[in-house]
Parts: C-alpha cells; structure tokens; sequence
C-alpha cells in the first residue's frame, strides 16, 4: 500500500511538471524544461568556474559561474552575477579577478556584436550595483563602471 501512494505521490509530481512546462512553453516559446531555464530565468551565458564541482561540461544554472547572465522573462531584464565566494589575499588580486571577468566579458560582446559604448544615462535615475538591465550592452556598462572604479579607487 504504501508503496502504491508513493508511486501515486511521484507520478502526481510528474504531472504537475508536465502541466507546469506546457503553459510555460504557451506563455514563453523558447521555454524548455532543462539546466538552462528554472522557471522564469533563463540562462543566457558564463564562465565556469575552476572549483566547479559538477559534472557539467558547460556553464549553466547549476554550474559554479565565475561570471554569468541570466534573463528574468517576465521583468524582461537580464542580469549579472559574478563569484564572490573568494579570500584574496590583496586589493591587487581582487583588481585582477575583475580584470579577469571584464576581459571574457568584453570578448562575448564582440563574439555576439554587441555594442561595448552603450550610453550610461546617470541621470535621473537611482544608480545601484545590481546589475539588472534591459540589455546586454546596458549590462556590460554597468559592470565596466564597476570595474573601472573599483580600480580607481582601491589601486
């Protein structure tokens, strides 16, 4: 008996994620239930880091990113996220680390044509270091912003 709820209780689960997948795949074409889509996010790029400790091959939601972007689809904006989990023994070591992220950065816009000047307005706005933007090319400027006073100020 017991053993017949758990399977009622699994295939329930089963179900529900197929019902769960359809209207996401309704609502969100490119939807697919895989590493790269959790819900409503859906990963866009990164950079794997070397103390990874899954078996995945390629960076994904589930992969330790030194550097990732991610898309909300229903905020419609994408954002950056970058390993933080590191002791560095020196500003300068933290500056390289960033360097380091700004440089495969750099080379995913210009692997995708992505504009690497987008204007920056101050502006009128409430500047913050989410990293949250409407673009990819918005993105990058706000973190090369980052970067550049991070190191203004701390070499």
């Amino acid at each position: 008996m017991v053993d017949l709820v758990i399977r009622f209780i699994y295939e329930l689960r089963e179900l529900r994620g197929k019902i769960y997948e359809y209207f996401m795949k309704k609502k969100y074409p490119d939807y697919c239930w895989d590493e790269y889509n959790c819900g409503l996010i859906k990963f866009i790029w990164g950079v794997m880091s070397n103390d990874d400790l899954t078996a995945y091959k390629e960076p994904n939601l589930h992969t330790m990113n030194d550097i990732d972007i991610t898309y909300n689809r229903k905020t419609q904006m994408y954002t950056l996220s970058i390993e933080t989990a590191y002791v560095f023994e020196s500003k300068k070591n933290e500056i390289d680390y960033l360097n380091c992220l700004l440089d495969v950065f750099t080379k995913y816009m210009i692997q995708h044509n992505f504009c690497q000047h987008e204007a920056y307005n101050l502006w009128m706005i409430n500047p913050n270091l989410n990293f949250s933007a409407a673009s990819i090319p918005e993105l990058y400027t706000q973190f090369k912003i980052f970067v550049e006073g991070y190191k203004a100020v701390y070499q």
